[in-house]
């Protein structure tokens, strides 16, 4: 007898064509508290649809820079409106030296579950960097379902 094979409900989802992927790279910080609107970053939730999220990156290209990331709901389209807390922050810190990397991935081992039904038109990611010049790269990853 073959053994079973275990298929997550993200994997499952992704092999429906539910899967979602989002992502911005090499983005100049403002220096103060910024909901992202970038079109690859944020995603548009349709009326009846439920979000989960799987996974959040986090990441720091410049030296001497540091960056909270926050996963946001927001309440009109394409990161507008107000935005709602979804995570609390995620914190990234790089020194003077340069890094060869300074990337975290943040696996959700809850979902966590966002719904049209209670006032979410769209999901990204809100950060607050130390200056200006700050540049980071963020993403985050998840499925999508009008079942659930």
């Amino acid at each position: 007898m073959p053994a079973k094979t275990a298929v997550t409900p993200a994997v499952q989802a992704a092999q429906r064509g539910k899967g979602i992927i989002k992502w911005v790279n090499d983005k100049t910080a403002s220096g103060s508290a910024q909901v992202l609107t970038d079109a690859t970053l944020y995603y548009n939730l349709s009326e009846g649809e439920v979000v989960m999220i799987v996974c959040l990156k986090i990441d720091i290209e410049t030296v001497s820079d540091d960056c909270t990331f926050e996963l946001v709901s927001c309440s009109a389209v394409a990161g507008g409106g107000t935005p709602t807390a979804l995570t609390g922050n995620y914190h990234q810190r790089v020194g003077a030296t340069p890094q060869p990397h300074a990337t975290e991935s943040v696996p959700f081992l809850v979902p966590i579950r966002v719904r049209y039904a209670d006032g979410a038109r769209s999901i990204t990611v809100r950060i607050n960097a130390n200056d200006s010049s700050a540049v980071i790269n963020t993403g985050w990853c998840g499925y999508t379902d009008l079942s659930l």
